[in-house]
This record gives structure tokens, sequence and C-alpha cells, in this order.
């Protein structure tokens, strides 16, 4: 993204595209890669954290994960529509200039944005008890929340 930034001939509308890509991907080893250390080390939808810290995380780490995937997918597919038609039609001038690329990218991310806000209203903190009595925050992410009757333990569950 620097080399980009920087370099005046790296000014194409692939390479903002890419630069693009690698910052949404930067979003995954921000918030996805801890989440799903901690869940190695605790178990599946673990929460080790609580109240409304552990809310707004629950929220936010599902939410950027799926836009960070979303951007990435339609920035390819803006590279596939700039490459294909430099194919078909070599000698016209393209469509997606870098002046049009720097309006494109923000409307990717609106759009990811956008398709991915159900996150703030679906995913949720649930407490569960364990049978030998202890608390566990567990996250989860549904348009429905599903209770299990047979269950005998407490924890916290991102639901």
């Amino acid at each position: 993204m620097a080399i980009v930034s920087k370099n005046k001939s790296m000014w194409t509308t692939t390479n903002f595209l890419i630069a693009d890509m690698a910052a949404s991907d930067l979003l995954i080893s921000v918030f996805a890669v801890p989440r799903e250390l901690v869940e190695i080390f605790t178990g599946p939808r673990r929460w080790l954290l609580d109240g409304l810290t552990g809310l707004m995380l629950c929220k936010l780490v599902y939410f950027f994960q799926d836009i960070s995937a979303a951007v990435s997918i339609q920035s390819l597919v803006v590279i596939a529509i700039d490459r294909s038609r430099g194919v078909v039609f070599p000698f016209r001038p393209p469509i997606i200039t870098s002046t049009v690329c720097k309006v494109i990218i923000p409307i990717i991310g609106i759009m990811a944005m956008c398709l991915h806000g159900s996150h703030f209203y679906t995913a949720r903190l649930v407490m569960q008890t364990v049978t030998s009595g202890t608390a566990l925050l567990v996250g989860h992410r549904s348009l429905m929340i599903i209770e299990h009757k047979s269950v005998t333990s407490s924890s916290f569950k991102c639901v």
C-alpha cells in the first residue's frame, strides 16, 4: 500500500484496487486472527470479555471479518471488468480510470458495510452455565437465538 501511495507510476486502476484488497486483508489480521486463536485455546465460540466491551467486540469482529471478504471480492470483480474490457476492446480508452477508481473504492466499502450491517443486530453475548458452575462467554451470530433445554452449562455466547 505504501509503494502505491508514494510512486506516481504505480497509480493505476489495478494497483489501487490491489491496495484496497491489502487494506481489507489487514482487517482480517487485526480482528479475525485473535478471535481464532482464542477459539483454538478456549473452545468454539468462547469469548473472553463481557459487558459493553465484549458486546462491541463481538459485533465488530464478525462485521469486519465479513466486510474484508466482501471488499476483496468486489475489488476483484472491478479488476476483472477492467481487464476484460482491455482484452475485448484493446484500442478503446478504459472506462475505469484512476480518478473513477478513487470513487469506486469508497463505493465498494459502503456497499460491503450495507450488506453486512445486520451483524450489529444479530451478534449477541449469551451466558451459559457450565456443570462446574463457572461462567464462560461464547460468541455467536445468527438471525435466531436457539436455546438448548438440555444444556447444563453457563457461559456467555455472542449470538
